[in-house]
């Protein structure tokens, strides 16, 4: 008693160092004699919540959660470290998880909400699978019986005692520690005690001349195998496949509700191209499961971009995307259908694009929490950033994006494709006189053609492909037909949102039964963007690995 009163005299005047040594030490004294020092015990967490070391941050939580109905206002002191949660240290963590459970049992009106936003702040985002999993047991113990809880979180503990030194004799405590990874070391009794003799293996009582020559065999044995060369293994191409890795089953119900059987989410199937593909080099599509897609979205080739077994900055795996970035009026945007094969549930977001030629960068992120087998359908707005402009590089043919996305698993690096009618602006149309001026005075060397064999059926009258265009932002001037074989030519304008313009000339397929298109640019580099744009729009498919080269 003299020792506690010592003790909350120092936590009330003493200085930060020796008063969160006497937080801690008056902890373990409530653990020696539980219930016979409640009277100052709401004075020590006061102090407690300004604790900063480890050790008394995680006596400060237990005493929160074992006398929560003693200290006044106990929720507030527990909300408090709620919001610091993800700061403190593994085991402070595992004192507040308890200490909430804690004050749930025992105040159950204080204490429902609050022992749900943690459960599920710790199920779905500590990358600590003790933690974790510590968690799952007690949310499910909550929701099945929380009166049995009560009986295995609250129940009385056995007093803390001396060491064993006095309770034992010397002999039994050596069998201890000599059997410490065996049950003797938990049940404190001999082998033979709790297993029939039957059972045991029998010891053979060896004199010590045999003693003797029994150690001299064994170094003999020893200096056999130091000298012996070990024999190669022969080369095998054929590995042990690893038994795959299980989910844990996330928890159904918060505490207080009737929790039905949980049932492991069923993996969805991979995600697919949106985009009508008409190229015999590549498979044709299938609906993305579980993932709609906007009109305006499909205008867009959302490919694969990075595959579920590509480990992160940290090694971890278990995250499929596929993206495509797009233009949505005035706004541009990157859909990603992503895929969670992981163990653990995917939040806390976070997005980055790389410094580019047309200073592209993300904006808004809308990312929705991922459960462990899930996909889901996310949105970044791509914004222009002066910052983010890489002036040193022109833009490649095809343009790629290099992004870096973030979440509770790892960080992860991929690049996707953004096609140059993403890069229009809406009020992008110019007149037939600038249309003059910049077809005859664009330099001849940024001029660009190719053939088409093919095009969509669409796209093979004036109504079709001026409709088809206009859906990219890429505007009709003109048309003229040629006199001797009867061929339509189209002429269309645009600007790329940072304000470069350009021209192009589309002729329908003639007597030769191919389409023609022609571009002419202010800026070189735009050339091969414009001519694959063209014919993504009028093909509907990408530039094949062979005609990129």
């Amino acid at each position: 008693k003299k020792g506690a009163e010592i003790l909350i005299d120092i936590i009330r005047f003493g200085n930060e160092f020796s008063c969160e040594e006497s937080i801690t030490a008056y902890a373990e004294i409530a653990r020696k004699y539980p219930n016979k020092f409640t009277d100052q015990v709401s004075e020590v967490c006061r102090k407690g919540s300004q604790a900063t070391s480890p050790e008394a941050r995680s006596s400060y939580a237990w005493l929160l959660g074992e006398y929560a109905e003693v200290i006044k206002n106990s929720e507030e002191f527990l909300k408090e470290l709620y919001e610091s949660f993800g700061e403190e240290t593994l085991v402070t963590q595992q004192q507040i998880l308890t200490a909430f459970v804690k004050l749930y049992l025992k105040k159950p009106d204080e204490g429902s909400e609050l022992i749900t936003d943690l459960l599920k702040k710790v199920t779905e985002e500590s990358e600590n699978p003790d933690l974790r999993d510590r968690a799952f047991i007690y949310w499910r113990m909550l929701s099945l019986d929380p009166e049995a809880t009560k009986y295995v979180v609250l129940s009385e503990r056995p007093p803390v005692t001396e060491d064993m030194q006095g309770v034992y004799d010397g002999l039994f405590l050596d069998h201890l520690v000599d059997n410490m990874g065996s049950a003797v070391s938990v049940y404190h009794k001999k082998i033979e005690e709790f297993i029939p003799a039957a059972h045991l293996p029998k010891l053979i009582e060896l004199s010590d001349d045999e003693w003797e020559a029994e150690e001299k065999e064994k170094e003999k044995k020893k200096k056999k195998k130091k000298k012996t060369k070990p024999i190669p293994k022969p080369d095998s191409d054929e590995e042990e496949e690893a038994p795959p890795k299980q989910a844990p089953q996330a928890l159904a119900h918060p505490p207080g509700f009737s929790s039905p059987p949980v049932q492991a989410a069923p993996k969805a199937p991979p995600v697919q191209n949106m985009l009508l593909i008409d190229d015999d080099d590549e498979e044709p599509p299938v609906q993305a499961a579980g993932v709609d897609l906007t009109e305006e979205e499909q205008k867009c080739n959302v490919a694969l971009v990075l595959e579920e077994n590509k480990p992160g900055s940290t090694g971890q795996t278990g995250v499929r995307i596929r993206a495509g970035v797009y233009k949505d009026g005035s706004n541009m945007r990157m859909v990603m259908a992503i895929t969670n094969t992981s163990a653990i549930t995917l939040t806390n977001w976070a997005v980055q694009i790389n410094k580019n030629s047309f200073g592209l960068s993300a904006g808004s992120i809308s990312l929705p929490t991922i459960g462990m087998g899930e996909t889901a359908k996310g949105l970044v707005e791509i914004v222009l950033n002066q910052n983010n402009l890489n002036t040193t590089q022109p833009p490649g043919c095809p343009f790629y994006l290099q992004v870096a996305i973030k979440c509770s698993l790892d960080t992860y690096y991929f690049q996707v494709q953004c096609l140059l009618n993403s890069l229009l602006a809406p009020e992008g149309t110019i007149s037939k006189e600038s249309f003059k001026q910049y077809w005859t005075g664009f330099p001849k060397e940024n001029e660009r053609s190719e053939e088409l064999p093919s095009i969509r059926e669409d796209c093979r009258t004036l109504e079709g492909v001026k409709k088809r265009m206009e859906m990219f932002n890429l505007f009709f001037i003109a048309k003229s037909q040629k006199k001797d074989t009867g061929q339509l030519m189209i002429y269309f304008a645009a600007k790329t949102i940072n304000e470069l313009p350009v021209v192009m000339e589309v002729a329908l397929p003639g007597s030769s039964g191919a389409a023609r298109i022609y571009a002419k640019v202010s800026v070189g580099p735009l050339g091969p963007l414009l001519i694959e744009t063209l014919k993504f729009i009028l093909r509907a498919q990408l530039l094949t690995q062979k005609e990129q080269k």
